[in-house]
């Protein structure tokens, strides 16, 4: 990489996608161009626009060693867009997916007015934070069992002034019959057995926000607790794994819930919308 000396952006820019290049990166140089903005605090346009930068070496030097490491962008900048906002994310919690924004559409769009809402299982709160941001009118709860993760929730409530309460509980502890008139919850969704999952996400990401035996089983738990905590009607909207729409819809038909099933932009399946009606 480059040598002990002052470097411009564009030495840098060229060092760094030869380098993530060579490590099979999918995009390197768009994540070189991320990175060295990072670092000296501007737009990527910015950084097209002034080559002649001169971004701090030992600054670079380490990120970039632990981005080739294979540790994900996003934990190495500690941030993530999600919904046209900037969230920080950090090792603990889950990096934000575009699929996931498809609940937060499904949720926007059929939340009554001024509903409670627990986003279980908020992780780093953007699910959360982004409804109430969007809809004003809603009463938001974040909740998790790791304080960790509510402690990240709270910086990117804080971040973006969203009017948000804060839970600790495992799902639905601790909340009362009929408190609720919605869930939304992007729970631990992977069987741990999963060939197809991406090494780099088994290595990096917390594993008590991926796995789940069998792959639905602590949806299974959430739907079932969610009978009695939410008011009738009542709204349970849910992200799903791949192949997984037919076991969710038994789950949730089982446990007297309508569902209609949304799909993402590549057309599969994603998430489940139950209603309970009475």
């Amino acid at each position: 990489m480059v040598e002990s000396r002052k470097v411009t952006a564009a030495e840098w820019l060229h060092q760094l996608e030869s380098a993530f290049t060579d490590a099979h990166l999918d995009s390197p140089r768009l994540e070189a161009e991320m990175l060295v903005a990072h670092v000296l605090g501007v737009s990527r346009e910015w950084l097209v626009a002034h080559p002649e930068a001169m971004p701090p070496r030992l600054a670079v030097a380490a990120l970039a060693e632990r981005r080739l490491r294979g540790e994900p962008m996003a934990y190495v900048l500690g941030k993530k867009e999600f919904f046209g906002r900037e969230f920080v994310v950090r090792p603990g919690v889950l990096i934000p997916r575009p699929e996931t924004e498809i609940l937060v559409e499904c949720a926007l769009s059929r939340l009554p007015e001024s509903s409670r809402v627990a986003d279980v299982g908020t992780g780093s709160g953007v699910i959360g934070v982004t409804l109430a941001l969007e809809r004003s009118d809603l009463r938001v709860t974040l909740s998790d069992v790791s304080a960790a993760a509510l402690k990240i929730a709270k910086e990117n409530a804080e971040r973006h002034s969203a009017i948000v309460s804060f839970h600790q509980g495992d799902l639905l502890e601790g909340f009362q019959d009929g408190s609720l008139d919605a869930i939304v919850a992007n729970l631990p969704y992977v069987d741990p057995s999963d060939p197809l999952l991406d090494v780099g996400v088994k290595t990096w990401e917390p594993s008590v926000a991926l796995f789940a035996e069998g792959g639905v089983k602590v949806i299974e738990r959430l739907v079932a607790q969610s009978v009695k905590v939410l008011t009738t009607p009542g709204l349970l909207i849910l992200e799903f794994g791949h192949g997984q729409a037919i076991s969710i819809e038994l789950i949730l038909t089982k446990n007297g819930y309508g569902v209609e099933i949304e799909s993402d932009l590549a057309g599969i399946p994603r998430v489940a919308v139950g209603t309970r009606s009475g």
